[in-house]
């Protein structure tokens, strides 16, 4: 070999493959870029949000996965005694989530915590106490206390 030969550099090598010398031991080195399947970064692919979708970049050798923004915007509307808020992601997608106020809803109808009302002959309270489920508050209705006698 001659000692003055100028050895070339190992190349850069992308999209997951790798360097290798095809030539062991000869004087001037040759390199080349070769997929090693096995040498693929271990990468699971990643939960995207609802608002992103999974895209997957193939290449010549390790593919790459990344979440990428897929706006849905649907206009929502939150149903009585619900409060409506309105917030943008990461994305610029517009996300509507509804929280239940602190109000009771009886047949469409909203009432305030502590009110009064007359239903199908029996009187109606909204209650402190709330709903596990809907988050809403609960109405409580009696039959109402007669302090006269009342003809039927």
């Amino acid at each position: 070999c001659d000692p003055n030969c100028k050895r070339p550099d190992p190349p850069h090598c992308d999209h997951g493959l790798s360097v290798v010398l095809t030539n062991p031991g000869d004087c001037l080195p040759v390199y080349q870029c070769v997929c090693k399947k096995d040498q693929c970064p271990v990468t699971t692919k990643p939960s995207c949000p609802a608002y992103k979708k999974l895209s997957v970049t193939p290449s010549e050798c390790c593919d790459s996965y990344e979440c990428v923004c897929h706006c849905q915007n649907i206009t929502r509307t939150c149903p009585p005694g619900y409060i409506t808020k309105t917030t943008t992601n990461d994305c610029d997608c517009i996300e509507v989530t509804c929280t239940p106020d602190k109000v009771c809803v009886v047949d469409a109808v909203v009432y305030q915590v502590g009110s009064r009302w007359e239903e199908k002959c029996k009187t109606c309270t909204c209650t402190e106490q709330a709903d596990r489920q809907t988050g809403l508050h609960i109405a409580q209705c009696v039959d109402p206390v007669c302090n006269q006698i009342c003809p039927l």
